[in-house]
């Protein structure tokens, strides 16, 4: 099993435990009962050199991250469902996503536009950053000429057609 391949099944692992002890009297159909939310989850980590999801490295960084900032899209039980992205729409061959963005802030209530997930696009990507997950965007033209060549720091595949889109 490759490096990436035992981290990522770490972090998954840890997640379903973390998911099993927060459930609370779950009914006969599995739902839980009585559910609270909001309060405070406290995490024990070990050493956590950042905060920085592209420079996340270790298994604890990035369950930090994943715990601190939203994706476009997200796991609930065996389906995908929105987080920042409001909805999506492919072309009929899937080499062409949009997603349109739901009204969200950063903590200081500034608004979070298509052109801020872009950067993060681009960020992951761009050589100069060395993020851990960069690969994870070898399919997305520009890729090469960004994290590999280190000729660009943009993703010539990720775009903002419109205020709210991010293709």
């Amino acid at each position: 099993m490759t490096n990436l391949t035992t981290r990522w099944t770490s972090i998954v692992s840890i997640a379903l435990l973390m998911a099993a002890g927060c459930s609370s009297q779950p009914s006969a159909n599995g739902a839980v009962k009585n559910a609270v939310h909001g309060g405070i989850l406290r995490v024990g980590l070990a050493q956590v050199v950042t905060m920085d999801p592209a420079k996340a490295g270790s298994i604890d960084e990035v369950l930090l991250a994943d715990l601190m900032y939203d994706g476009l899209a997200r796991l609930q039980g065996n389906k995908v469902v929105p987080s920042l992205a409001r909805g999506w729409t492919s072309t009929p061959d899937a080499k062409v996503w949009d997603f349109t963005l739901r009204t969200a802030t950063f903590d200081d209530d500034t608004p979070i536009t298509a052109d801020d997930v872009k950067f993060s696009f681009d960020r992951l990507a761009d050589r100069a950053t060395n993020a851990a997950v960069g690969s994870a965007l070898r399919d997305v033209v520009g890729y090469e000429e960004s994290h590999v060549t280190g000729l660009t720091s943009t993703l010539a595949g990720v775009t903002v057609p419109r205020p709210g889109v991010i293709e």
